[in-house]
């Protein structure tokens, strides 16, 4: 029973961290838009998709351990948490390429499609609220590296400690048992 609730608290642990890290990324992402003025471009907003269901899951893991479910289930959420991360980093690798030129963006989200929208008429673009921000022009760079590229680091290094979550406190509680 004790080894169970061992199993419980680092999971509840790894998925408060979890939670905290990706709701914090999320934050600083809206503070560099709000208050940096870095305004994101469609492919920004998409990254930021998966942090939200992310940090979510990771609060729903979080009161899963607390609530003594199986810790399987609290597993399988960190991997459903990995999954996300990964998808985000596959995303951001491709808007990391976008904006070195190596292939097109959406159509939605190139230097054209922005032109083509100041070409348009006063009143159009009057009407139209939403300002096409190009996703081959980085928003900023920190240490010479886009915010795409960072972020694409930033989901790797999560979707492997979501990894690490799912298999370290079952693979722990083996080697005790087995002792």
């Amino acid at each position: 029973m004790r080894l169970l609730s061992d199993i419980r608290l680092l999971q509840g642990s790894f998925a408060a961290l979890l939670c905290v890290v990706l709701t914090g990324t999320v934050a600083l992402a809206l503070a560099l838009q709000y208050i940096g003025g870095f305004l994101p471009c469609e492919l920004c907003l998409l990254e930021r998709i998966p942090y939200y269901i992310g940090a979510s899951l990771a609060a729903l893991a979080f009161v899963a351990a607390l609530c003594r479910c199986p810790p399987k289930w609290v597993a399988f959420l960190f991997i459903f948490i990995a999954l996300l991360m990964f998808y985000d980093a596959a995303l951001s690798v491709y808007h990391v390429g976008v904006e070195l030129k190596y292939w097109p963006g959406p159509d939605g989200c190139s230097l054209a499609a922005a032109q083509a929208q100041q070409a348009g008429s006063l009143l159009d673009s009057l009407n139209d609220s939403a300002r096409i921000i190009p996703c081959e022009v980085p928003a900023g760079y920190i240490f010479g590296i886009s915010f795409a590229g960072w972020n694409a680091l930033a989901t790797f290094f999560f979707a492997l400690c979501a990894v690490f979550a799912a298999r370290f406190p079952l693979t722990r509680a083996r080697r005790q048992h087995s002792a």
